[in-house]
Parts: C-alpha cells; sequence; structure tokens
C-alpha cells in the first residue's frame, strides 16, 4: 500500500466481504485494529507502516541482541570450521604435489581416484 489509509480501505473492504473465512476475518480485523491504534499514535505520519511498526510486541525486541549473537556465534564458529577444514586440505594438496614432484610419479598421482576425490573435495569446500 502507497499509505497508511489506502490499507485501513482495504481491511475494511475486505471486512465488508461476507465470503471472508473466519481465520482471514480475525486477522484483518486485528490488523485494522493496530492500523488504526499506529494512525491515532501517529497523526503526522502517513506512511503505510511495517508489522514492526504496528505489532511491535510480537517481536521480542528486548531479546533480539540475544538472537543476533546466537546466531553471529554459530556462523562464525561453522565458518572457523570450514575454514579449518580447507586449510587442512590446502596443506595436504601441498604435500601430495611436493611429493609427487620430487619422487617422480606426478603421473601416477594426478590419476589416483583418491587424489581426484580430494580434489572434487577441495573445490566444494572453496565453493562453501
Amino acid at each position: 500500500m502507497e499509505n497508511i489509509d489506502q490499507h485501513i480501505q482495504k481491511d475494511e473492504d475486505l471486512l465488508s466481504d461476507p465470503t471472508i473465512s473466519p481465520q482471514a476475518r480475525r486477522h484483518t480485523e486485528e490488523e485494522l485494529e493496530a492500523l488504526k491504534t499506529y494512525k491515532e499514535h501517529h497523526p503526522e505520519d502517513s506512511h503505510d507502516p511495517t508489522p514492526l511498526g504496528i505489532y511491535p510486541a510480537g517481536f521480542w525486541v528486548d531479546h533480539l541482541m540475544e538472537v543476533h549473537n546466537a546466531l553471529w556465534s554459530y556462523y562464525h564458529d561453522k565458518k572457523k570450521e570450514q575454514q579449518k577444514a580447507l586449510d587442512q586440505n590446502e596443506e595436504e594438496v601441498f604435500s601430495m604435489a611436493y611429493a609427487a614432484n620430487y619422487s617422480n610419479h606426478a603421473p601416477i598421482i594426478w590419476c589416483n581416484e583418491d587424489w581426484s576425490n580430494f580434489m572434487k573435495k577441495l573445490e566444494n569446500l572453496k565453493a562453501e
């Protein structure tokens, strides 16, 4: 919606429809009440508010930082684990390439199935 008045009008039109389901009616009534309350408290503001603006208590804003920290820790730790695995794999690739180069067995290493699987695994880790 372009503004709160259009949103209120749309909700009122929906409520005047006798074929609306009970669940949709309940949701629309709650939303209409919240929109009218928002408009009363913000008479100078005509934009259509987001759900966070009309239902702030429903988003547990006081716990938002805890959620943020928990998510950040989870993804940070996951990224560290992936980087550690990638570093170990790169070290293994270097060791295998070094050994193959100095032992004159490079063609055997490159055609080895384990080597091919290892290289595919390394590419997948780098893609993540």
